[in-house]
């Protein structure tokens, strides 16, 4: 599975193309509303329909997940973990990540101080 990192900037009509493409057999995107929006031959990000709380409430992870994954067998592998948000808006959120998620989030944010990056690239 091809995914675009989160410090990946859609810039050009290509790249949301390119983005668009990862809601191909995701059942969340399958709703008509978003099968509508994603069909039209020059989608505009700002004009896509917007994701809600309540949507990641009611889908999540399972309706976000591309249908060639199992849940179980992802989290089995140990290609994935699970997480909870904390709820403090209301019922909290199942999510999953990649299980190298964290030491990347990390890495890019370590990465954004000047003196910490040159420190971590003479290593």
């Amino acid at each position: 599975m091809t995914c675009v990192a989160p410090s990946t900037s859609v810039t050009n009509q290509n790249d949301l193309k390119e983005v668009l493409k990862q809601t191909q057999g995701v059942p969340f995107y399958q709703r008509p509303e978003w099968a509508q929006a994603l069909a039209l031959p020059h989608p505009v990000l700002a004009n896509l329909p917007h994701l809600t709380k309540e949507d990641f409430r009611q889908n999540s992870p399972t309706g976000f997940l591309p249908d060639r994954f199992d849940l179980a067998t992802l989290a089995q592998s140990g290609v994935i973990e699970e997480e909870n948000t904390s709820g403090t808006s209301g019922t909290s959120v199942r999510v999953i990540f990649g299980s190298t998620w964290w030491a990347e989030q990390e890495s890019r944010a370590l990465r954004q101080n000047q003196l910490i990056r040159q420190v971590l690239q003479e290593n």
